[in-house]
């Protein structure tokens, strides 16, 4: 196995025990074998994830967290700042009618942007740090398994060894925890005089009645038992996962059988039914995330903060952070624009300028139709520009250069990864990460699991 100075550098950059988990690959090369880290699957989803984890020093975290903080923050005061609530604008912009734009902005006040969840997926640079490509604020988010993939990984034969020999001190958060009391706590803030009861309902796609499908239900249930006893003893209620049928809007509140919901997590990609939504608007529920998801959610809003990175709407910090942690991204609108300092014709750079671009939809998910520009044919770039300008629901971004970094492949190698950073917020704090790797051999440039890439997670460690 040979670890070149650079890919040494890399990993050391993250923290030494990111490093002296290479070395000890390094000197075990049995490490190499796929087949030592069968236990490593999610069976409930059909993960299989990536054999070698991620070890960032509190240095690191700390920059990991003010960047999606950051971001999250910024993306929450896009509604308010840019456009004043306005749903006309804002329909405009996103290219949403109005209808539409009204059942996503029903209810929603600058208090509600305060509850969100959020996932902000980062590339981080060799020269610039973390850059913000895209960020997911929805009740769907992927990946709530975290908890129980760290787990797995301390577990299996291979890297428990690394654990032993290294008396690493571990000081991850359990990302369903940190979920649980931000509900909590926005509980509290939004009915300080209800009496002590806080029902939650979890609301999935057929799911049945007082049914546990999967270990991440039933443990958000048991958790959320003790987060209400450990918040104040006086605090009760039930975590509740249903379907939307097994509610009911009886006056102007929400019940699951007798006992009054106080806030809805829904993982229905959005979607509310009207009549909770008007409860909802009426301040007696709160809606996680809700009909808001296709606004929030909206690739646009990096084009958004990239746009108005010199604009007096946003504090000095603000537009600082904007200029540190967003990439140079314009949505596909005809007509001139600034790009590093020079105005130009937005469509004629982009046709001339493939290989420094990438476009994105701004709504698809799963990395489907996007197309990285230094991938793709000049014939076929140019035919999907047109489309694009003509649509104006897409965006363009700049293409970023990646760390590289060394992970297992095949049934018994490594090699060398691009990785993006999945950043978990929720509320005003920072959760935890995950990581998507693809081998950079594989010259798809696009690093999603429905694209092939792996998952894999990431331990804080204090050094």
């Amino acid at each position: 196995m040979h670890i070149s100075e650079n890919i040494r550098k890399a990993h050391e950059s993250l923290s030494k025990t990111n490093l002296k988990f290479l070395e000890f690959v390094e000197r075990n090369p049995w490490c190499l074998k796929h087949s030592l880290y069968e236990g490593l699957q999610w069976p409930y989803r059909k993960i299989v994830l990536q054999p070698w984890p991620l070890f960032i020093d509190q240095r690191l975290k700390k920059e990991a967290a003010d960047s999606s903080i950051s971001v999250f923050n910024l993306i929450k005061k896009i509604p308010g700042k840019i456009f004043n609530f306005d749903a006309r604008e804002m329909g405009h912009y996103y290219e949403i009618p109005g209808e539409s734009m009204a059942y996503i902005l029903a209810g929603v006040t600058e208090e509600h942007l305060h509850y969100l969840l959020g996932r902000g997926d980062f590339i981080h640079t060799p020269s610039q740090g973390f850059k913000c490509i895209e960020y997911n604020i929805a009740g769907n988010l992927g990946c709530w398994e975290l908890p129980f993939w760290h787990s797995m990984y301390m577990k299996n034969i291979t890297t428990a060894k690394f654990f032993e020999e290294n008396h690493l001190e571990i000081i991850n958060e359990d990302l369903v925890a940190v979920a649980l009391k931000s509900y909590v706590n926005s509980l509290i803030k939004k009915f300080p005089h209800y009496p002590n009861e806080m029902n939650i309902a979890m609301v999935m796609t057929g799911h049945q009645d007082g049914i546990l499908n999967s270990p991440v239900e039933k443990y958000s249930v048991s958790m959320y038992r003790e987060i209400l006893q450990s918040t104040n003893r006086n605090l009760h209620g039930e975590l509740i996962v249903c379907d939307y049928n097994h509610l009911t809007v009886k006056g102007n509140f929400v019940y699951h059988k007798e006992k009054r919901i106080l806030c809805i997590h829904e993982n229905y990609a959005g979607f509310v039914p009207e009549e909770m939504l008007g409860v909802f608007c009426k301040g007696n529920l709160v809606i996680n995330v809700g009909p808001l998801t296709f606004l929030m959610t909206n690739k646009l809003n990096i084009a958004l903060l990239s746009e108005h990175e010199e604009s007096d709407l946003f504090t000095p910090g603000e537009r600082e952070s904007i200029k540190k942690y967003i990439p140079w991204t314009r949505k596909t609108t005809p007509g001139q624009t600034c790009y590093r300092g020079e105005t130009v014709n937005l469509e004629t750079f982009v046709l001339a300028n493939k290989d420094k671009l990438v476009l994105k939809p701004s709504l698809n998910y799963g990395g489907k139709q996007i197309l990285i520009g230094i991938h793709t044919p000049q014939q076929a770039w140019e035919k999907e520009i047109k489309t694009a300008f003509l649509q104006k629901t897409w965006l363009i971004q700049e293409y970023l250069e990646t760390s590289v970094y060394l992970f297992q492949e095949g049934e018994e190698g490594y090699a060398e990864h691009n990785i993006v950073w999945g950043m978990f917020v929720f509320g005003d704090t920072y959760a935890g990460s995950v990581l998507r790797t693809l081998a950079t051999k594989s010259n798809k440039g696009i690093i999603n699991i429905h694209q092939g890439a792996d998952l894999t997670v990431v331990f804080e460690v204090r050094e």
